[in-house]
């Protein structure tokens, strides 16, 4: 699988340890394979993040992840600036914040989702946790 990045928000992300946890979650074995050739990381503005919510998910905001699948690819949109936002609010590190994000983006890429039950969310969340156990951010 490939694992592309691409930088339109103009912030330092940390490449090199993000590809490492996709592959590193991948073959934990944890979730079913993704089906996917092609997995892109792209950094965006708050405004291009606002504008793809507003679109996608009718939301007004910008999010801090969004994910995508077609044709065999998959996106992972991140927001730096409101993932370090997000960071600082809750006293946790920008780094292990935006390895978080990507793997919540990654959990979503395969077919998980929180959205709609409760136990969906239930289910999402313990499976979330044991990754970023696994990935020693938590």
């Amino acid at each position: 699988m490939e694992i592309l990045f691409v930088d339109h928000a103009r912030r330092k992300i940390p490449a090199a340890l993000l590809r490492r946890d996709i592959r590193k979650v991948l073959r934990a074995k944890v979730i079913r394979r993704t089906g996917l050739e092609t997995i892109s990381i792209i950094s965006v503005t708050a405004e291009e993040s606002r504008r793809l919510n507003r679109q996608f998910l009718h939301k007004s905001h910008p999010a801090n992840v969004l994910s995508f699948r077609y044709d065999g690819q998959g996106e992972i949109v991140i927001t730096p600036t409101v993932i370090f936002r997000q960071a600082r609010v809750g006293g946790r590190s920008y780094r292990g914040e935006i390895r978080r994000m990507l793997l919540h983006g990654l959990l979503h890429l395969t077919g998980i989702h929180h959205e709609g039950s409760g136990r969906q969310a239930i289910i999402f969340g313990k499976l979330e946790q044991r990754l970023l156990r696994h990935l020693k951010i938590i």
